[in-house]
C-alpha cells in the first residue's frame, strides 16, 4: 500500500505528513491543519495500519463528525479491514 502524500476529501486537501516523534503517538489528524501525521520510526505495516486509522478520523470529520465523538475502537476497527482491502485487492 502506498500511503500518499496528499489527498481530497469534501474539497480540501489534505496533506501527510511523516515525523520523526509524535509525543508517545503513533499518528495524529489535525483538523485545523488538515494534516496527518504518522510516526516515521514505525514499520511500513504498521506505519499503514496508522494512516487508515487516521483517514478514518477525517474521513469522520470531513463528513461533520465531531472530533470529540469519534469512537476509537470503532475507527480502528474499520481502519484494520480498510488497510486489508487496500493490500488485498486485485
Amino acid at each position: 500500500m502506498i500511503i500518499p502524500s496528499e489527498f481530497k476529501l469534501g474539497g480540501m486537501t489534505w496533506k501527510v505528513v511523516k515525523r520523526k516523534r509524535l509525543k508517545g503517538r503513533y499518528g495524529d489528524c489535525d483538523l485545523k491543519k488538515l494534516q496527518i501525521q504518522i510516526l516515521d520510526t514505525l514499520p511500513q505495516e504498521l506505519k499503514e495500519q496508522t494512516f487508515c486509522h487516521e483517514l478514518v478520523h477525517a474521513i469522520e470529520i470531513a463528513t461533520g463528525t465531531n472530533p470529540d465523538d469519534h469512537d476509537e475502537k470503532k475507527i480502528d476497527a474499520f481502519a484494520t479491514y480498510l488497510h486489508q482491502y487496500f493490500n488485498t485487492a486485485k
